[in-house]
């Protein structure tokens, strides 16, 4: 089923993008700030369809963004609960659906980063979808079916 094929590539790519942002943990770091945005707005603009909002968020709190100046101005209450859960979770999970400032309709997908030194937990990689297009690309998945 095509429908199902595309689902586990769309989710695949999410989860790669996790997975590779996860990588560089350094951008967690102080003074990281500025690359970690411009890492992140890379990656969002390459998968512009899929992803609305890119997010590295500290252990302490502090959200990175790859719209780092839209996210400073509108902020996401949504992040801070994200980041809690995490503490709380081992391995990657995906939220309840919600409204955010940044992404509108989405869900996030959520990725613990650790140090590789200590294996403490050190933050977040953060990914929301855009759902309402998700939805759309399924539609037309749907419509274009053989049968």
């Amino acid at each position: 089923d095509r429908t199902n094929l595309y689902m586990n590539a769309y989710l695949d790519n999410v989860q790669n993008i996790l997975l590779l942002i996860s990588t560089r943990e350094d951008l967690l770091n102080e003074g990281m700030e500025k690359e970690a945005s411009e890492i992140l707005r890379s990656y969002a603009k390459m998968n512009s369809t899929l992803y609305k909002s890119l997010y590295l968020v500290r252990e302490d709190g502090t959200i990175l963004s790859n719209s780092q100046t839209t996210f400073e101005i509108i902020g996401n209450p949504q992040i801070p609960t994200l980041l809690m859960k995490a503490k709380q979770t081992y391995g990657m999970f995906i939220s309840e659906p919600y409204q955010s400032p940044m992404s509108g309709k989405t869900v996030a997908f959520v990725l613990p980063i650790q140090s590789s030194a200590t294996k403490s937990f050190k933050g977040i990689a953060v990914v929301e979808i855009d759902l309402v297009q998700l939805t759309s690309l399924i539609a037309q998945f749907m419509n274009t079916k053989t049968h």
